[in-house]
Protein backbone atom coordinates (compact mmCIF):
# COMPACT_ATOMS: atom_id res chain seq x y z
CA UNK A 1 0.00 0.00 0.00
CA UNK A 2 2.89 2.36 0.71
CA UNK A 3 4.00 2.29 -2.92
CA UNK A 4 0.51 3.27 -4.09
CA UNK A 5 0.08 6.13 -1.60
CA UNK A 6 3.58 7.62 -1.66
CA UNK A 7 3.48 11.29 -2.58
CA UNK A 8 -0.11 11.86 -1.49
CA UNK A 9 -1.07 13.81 1.61
CA UNK A 10 -4.37 12.00 2.05
CA UNK A 11 -5.67 8.63 0.89
CA UNK A 12 -9.19 7.30 1.38
CA UNK A 13 -10.08 3.65 1.18
CA UNK A 14 -13.77 2.88 0.92
CA UNK A 15 -15.28 -0.59 1.26
CA UNK A 16 -18.74 -1.15 -0.16
CA UNK A 17 -21.35 -3.05 1.80
CA UNK A 18 -23.61 -5.49 0.00
CA UNK A 19 -24.73 -7.68 2.85
CA UNK A 20 -28.36 -7.82 1.77
CA UNK A 21 -29.19 -11.01 -0.10
CA UNK A 22 -31.52 -9.04 -2.38
CA UNK A 23 -28.95 -6.46 -3.46
CA UNK A 24 -28.06 -6.18 -7.14
CA UNK A 25 -24.42 -6.91 -6.27
CA UNK A 26 -25.34 -10.16 -4.50
CA UNK A 27 -27.64 -11.18 -7.37
CA UNK A 28 -24.79 -10.55 -9.82
CA UNK A 29 -22.41 -12.64 -7.70
CA UNK A 30 -24.89 -15.51 -7.64
CA UNK A 31 -25.39 -15.34 -11.40
CA UNK A 32 -21.64 -15.21 -12.07
CA UNK A 33 -21.06 -18.32 -9.98
CA UNK A 34 -22.99 -20.16 -12.64
CA UNK A 35 -23.12 -23.90 -12.15
CA UNK A 36 -20.55 -23.94 -9.38
CA UNK A 37 -22.47 -25.51 -6.51
CA UNK A 38 -19.73 -25.78 -3.91
CA UNK A 39 -17.50 -22.83 -3.29
CA UNK A 40 -14.48 -23.06 -1.12
CA UNK A 41 -14.16 -20.37 1.53
CA UNK A 42 -10.85 -18.95 2.66
CA UNK A 43 -9.78 -17.14 5.78
CA UNK A 44 -7.52 -14.48 4.35
CA UNK A 45 -4.16 -13.93 5.99
CA UNK A 46 -0.64 -13.01 4.88
CA UNK A 47 0.11 -16.57 3.75
CA UNK A 48 -3.09 -17.08 1.73
CA UNK A 49 -2.27 -18.24 -1.78
CA UNK A 50 -4.59 -17.14 -4.59
CA UNK A 51 -4.34 -19.44 -7.59
CA UNK A 52 -7.63 -18.65 -9.32
CA UNK A 53 -8.98 -15.17 -8.65
CA UNK A 54 -12.50 -15.94 -9.88
CA UNK A 55 -12.86 -19.01 -7.66
CA UNK A 56 -11.25 -17.19 -4.75
CA UNK A 57 -13.78 -14.34 -4.95
CA UNK A 58 -16.78 -16.65 -5.57
CA UNK A 59 -17.48 -17.07 -1.87
CA UNK A 60 -19.19 -14.29 0.06
CA UNK A 61 -17.50 -15.38 3.26
CA UNK A 62 -14.09 -15.14 1.55
CA UNK A 63 -14.98 -11.63 0.40
CA UNK A 64 -15.92 -10.74 3.98
CA UNK A 65 -12.64 -12.18 5.22
CA UNK A 66 -10.68 -10.29 2.55
CA UNK A 67 -12.37 -7.00 3.49
CA UNK A 68 -11.59 -7.55 7.15
CA UNK A 69 -7.98 -8.50 6.38
CA UNK A 70 -7.47 -5.39 4.22
CA UNK A 71 -9.03 -3.03 6.75
CA UNK A 72 -6.90 -4.43 9.59
CA UNK A 73 -3.75 -4.34 7.45
CA UNK A 74 -4.39 -0.77 6.36
CA UNK A 75 -5.15 0.36 9.91
CA UNK A 76 -1.92 -1.20 11.17
CA UNK A 77 0.39 0.14 8.46
CA UNK A 78 -0.99 3.53 7.46
CA UNK A 79 -0.84 6.38 9.99
CA UNK A 80 -4.22 7.93 10.69
CA UNK A 81 -4.61 11.67 10.23
CA UNK A 82 -8.13 11.97 11.58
Amino acid sequence: MDSKTRGYFQVRVIFDDYTKKTSKKEQTRERQKGKVKVTKSYIVQDSTSIKDKKMFLASSSTNDSLTLYLSISLSATVPSRV
